[in-house]
């Protein structure tokens, strides 16, 4: 049921920023992001481990779609975005929302990193180019470009964020280093 639940809240997240940001609204998807998270941080099994992995993953997907949009895959027409090569809050605040999904219904690809890999280079590229008629990203002349490159991003990404979730899960079973040190 959790999973079940987990992908419905991630569509509301989902959803809130895109279409916040098309209407350049997007303190709306972030709060919804925020109210979508807090309920899910409360019932984890590790509240602290998943504020960690929820915050790493906000940090990876802004430094990703950061060095994205300097390079030119996409572009932000949509939304507060101060600065042209930065990404934008409610675009990082999508990667938190997918956070959450890696610890529940996405949990399963956790122990199967090919298929993690394989699914993120196929499912990350599609919620971009859904976001181009939406009217919040758009792709320079060969989309297609874009798509490859997000693709390998992707593919490279979710594997990733899975093996991040299960280094911050480590740390919190075996304590802080300082409290192992303490107890030898």
């Amino acid at each position: 049921m959790r999973s079940f639940l987990s992908v419905l809240a991630f569509q509301a997240g989902w959803w809130s920023a895109i279409l916040s940001a098309g209407a350049n609204l997007d303190f709306i998807g972030w709060l919804v992001i925020v109210a979508v998270l807090l309920p899910w941080i409360r019932i984890s099994e590790n509240p602290r481990r998943t504020v960690v992995f929820v915050a790493l993953a906000f940090a990876v997907g802004f430094i990703t779609e950061s060095v994205l949009i300097a390079a030119g895959v996409f572009g932000i027409t949509s939304g507060w975005h101060p600065v042209a090569w930065l990404c934008p809050l409610w675009l990082a605040m999508m990667w938190a929302n997918f956070a959450i999904t890696l610890e529940y219904c996405l949990a399963w690809l956790k122990k199967r990193p090919v298929l993690a890999a394989i699914l993120g280079g196929l499912g990350g590229p599609g919620t971009y180019y859904a976001g181009q008629p939406l009217g919040v990203i758009t792709f320079h002349d060969h989309v297609w470009i874009s798509m490859l490159i997000l693709a390998v991003v992707w593919a490279v990404i979710t594997p990733g964020l899975f093996l991040l979730r299960e280094r911050i899960s480590g740390f919190f079973e075996s304590g802080a280093p300082s409290a192992r040190a303490s107890a030898a």
